[in-house]
């Protein structure tokens, strides 16, 4: 599902919404794992707290052994 909050100004695809998502923002480089103080930030997401821009969430890597 997309999520648009024009009055935000952000745009978020946040895909099956399954908590522990990984959420990215779109960079003039490409899609980057967004980080609030060093931290990953993971579903679920405060929307209203993100500066404007464009987002998706991505599945969590499953961790190799």
């Amino acid at each position: 599902m997309i999520y648009s909050a024009g009055d935000l100004g952000i745009e978020i695809d946040l895909g099956p919404d399954t908590p522990g998502m990984i959420l990215q923002r779109l960079e003039p480089d490409g899609w980057q794992d967004y980080r609030v103080d060093g931290e990953q930030v993971v579903s679920p997401v405060d929307i209203e707290a993100l500066p404007p821009g464009y987002y998706r969430q991505i599945e969590s890597p499953i961790p190799t052994v």
